[in-house]
């Protein structure tokens, strides 16, 4: 996955094509390393996204905008101040380098001419958004560069602009297609592709792999057993880059996914290297393939970060739950030996003649024991003789209260780390947007977490998983506790069969079929599913407990996902993620 020259190079083309009297209509900075430019023109407008993040710095139109803050920050100030209203003259690329010099006109406060210049540098983690005066001083940047951190190429305003050193490889615009096939058959590299990626400007590993595949047949190939024939297709290969930069041939803007919504690479080529290992979806636009495949990576991203959020946050809730049961289960144990307190305070009663105040223990027969024995029982030496036996009274009675209520406090924990426990297990496994918004509310209204911030207003909630058994079926399958609740107490009927891993956190999974026996396979299937995502999913012989809904009810005051049932049969299956695969059409 690389934002490679060549789309650069085309990206540049579109904006070039916008026509004369292009200009800049708005600046906003979503975020800390994206800048979006509105530009303006005869016929409309059209917005583009320049990112200089890290992992994802890149250049494209955009139809969403993201949402902006409320305050922006000073590099956009700065780019309003010199950009807004400013006339888009020229854009300049080196070669094929992934470097875009925009070049532009407006005037100052004062209504004098300006030629200031924006520069997208994209270079991984040196990625950078500059902008320089008329004499090519920089203004500011987007992340400033400064002597402590670079002795050789500074950023930081005031200084003379340096571009980055191109590197040295050759462009498919300045030489013929059968000299380049030549200097990539002589230049270093074990394979085709490593060849062609240093010889050749500008193009992606993706893209260097495509040309070793259409030369050769197959990757991994040297390019010293390349045949004439390979020669041939290999020449063809890269002249046709160069016809697609010199509008002989159409790109074809294309998204490969390995898994379904799962993209992993894009290119302007149709890419032919993975045979059907891969499914390949064709788009309109440059600006939506880049902003489609970057979106969905985003959000996949994103929503892995939020759910290791949670995660981190109800694993602490699940440990502080862990730490009291275990105090709470320490003091039950102490209280239960009450039984001694009282013995004590019945012998000092029967002893207050021998004992006087000041003692610091008394030392007599201890008549519940047989035969009797000699026991020594501490003292308080500011208390009388009476009010020592009365202490000992007190302590007793306040053990015995202490037991009914760590009682008490013991069956609330135990259920709370049951719930804690279903939490973690269901953010231990891939959840969308939505199912994630679910479990952040859940935990947010348990009070585990204090502020309602990152909360998503959806218009409607998640649905459960959906699969299909080997007879026809249909399965539904609770990803958090919120779709546990609504599948079992609301969209399931009574008699459609209810599974769920016994005496462990995992989802709830439904057959739908209205009190009729699905075949032993329909059952052993549901069986397995309810296996998998749950906590057994590892193991093997996995207790799965299988019963109508009718049996299944929610105590009031239960936590979400919590019920009880009964009228239940036991089946132990073991997990298989191929079944699992194919019953949720993730396999065909």
């Amino acid at each position: 996955m690389a934002f490679d020259g060549i789309t650069l190079a085309l990206v540049k083309q579109e904006i070039l094509s916008l026509g004369d009297g292009v200009r800049v209509d708005r600046i906003h900075q979503p975020s800390g390393d994206e800048i979006i430019l509105s530009f303006r023109y005869r016929g409309g407008s059209r917005r583009y996204l320049l990112s200089a993040s890290a992992s994802t710095a890149r250049i494209h139109s955009v139809k969403s905008t993201p949402e902006n803050p409320m305050t922006p920050p000073m590099f956009c100030v700065l780019l309003r101040k010199h950009l807004a209203s400013a006339k888009l003259v020229d854009i300049e690329q080196p070669g094929l380098d992934r470097v875009l010099h925009f070049r532009f006109e407006g005037a100052n406060d004062i209504g004098d001419l300006t030629r200031p210049s924006l520069h997208l540098e994209i270079m991984g983690r040196y990625s950078n958004l500059i902008l320089t005066d008329g004499e090519g001083r920089v203004i500011d940047a987007l992340k400033r560069v400064d002597a402590t951190m670079s002795s050789v190429r500074m950023v930081v305003p005031g200084c003379q602009y340096l571009p980055p050193k191109g590197q040295d490889k050759l462009s498919v615009l300045d030489y013929p297609a059968a000299e380049l096939a030549e200097r990539i058959l002589s230049a270093p590299g074990a394979t085709l592709a490593k060849c062609a990626g240093n010889t050749l400007q500008g193009i992606s590993p993706i893209v260097a792999r495509e040309l070793e595949f259409r030369a050769a047949g197959s990757t991994d190939f040297s390019p010293a057993e390349l045949t004439a024939d390979g020669r041939a297709r290999l020449e063809a290969a890269v002249g046709e880059l160069a016809d697609i930069l010199n509008g002989k041939k159409e790109p074809y803007f294309n998204i490969l996914y390995k898994e379904e919504g799962k993209p992993f690479d894009f290119s302007f080529l149709p890419i032919t290297q993975y045979g059907t290992g891969v499914t390949s979806r064709r788009m309109d636009t440059l600006g939506e393939m880049v902003e489609t495949f970057y979106r969905v990576k985003y959000e996949d991203q994103q929503a892995r970060q939020r759910a290791g959020d949670l995660l981190q946050t109800a694993s602490s809730a699940l440990a502080r739950v862990a730490r009291r049961l275990d105090t709470q289960r320490l003091e039950l144990k102490n209280s239960l030996d009450r039984e001694t307190l009282r013995q004590y305070g019945d012998i000092l009663s029967a002893n207050l003649y021998a004992i006087k105040k000041g003692d610091t223990s008394f030392t007599g027969e201890n008549f519940y024991t047989e035969p009797p024995q000699c026991v020594t029982i501490p003292l308080d030496p500011a208390l009388d003789p009476v009010h020592n036996s009365q202490k000992y009274y007190a302590e007793y009675r306040k053990a015995a209260t202490a037991e009914k209520k760590l009682r008490e406090l013991i069956a609330d924990g135990e259920k709370e780390l049951t719930y804690l426990e279903s939490v973690c297990d269901s953010l231990s496994r891939p959840m969308s947007a939505a199912e994630l918004a679910d479990v952040r509310d859940e935990l947010y209204l348990g009070r585990y977490i204090r502020s309602s911030r990152g909360r998503q207003v959806k218009k409607e909630p998640s649905k459960p998983m959906e699969a299909v058994s080997s007879d026809g079926f249909r399965i539904a399958i609770g990803r958090n506790n919120r779709q546990n609740d609504r599948l079992t107490l609301k969209t399931a009927f009574s008699g459609d069969l209810w599974f769920h891993a016994k005496n462990m956190p995992g989802s709830h999974v439904v057959v739908f079929c209205r009190g009729t026996r699905p075949p032993d396979r329909t059952v052993e299937e549901a069986a397995m599913l309810a296996a998998y995502f749950s906590r057994g999913q590892q193991s093997s012989q996995v207790p799965v407990d299988c019963t109508q809904v009718r049996y299944v009810k929610k105590p009031a005051g239960a936590a979400p996902g919590m019920v009880i049932y009964t009228d239940y049969e036991t089946f132990y299956v073991t997990p298989d993620a191929d079944v699992v695969d194919r019953l949720t059409g993730k396999k065909q």
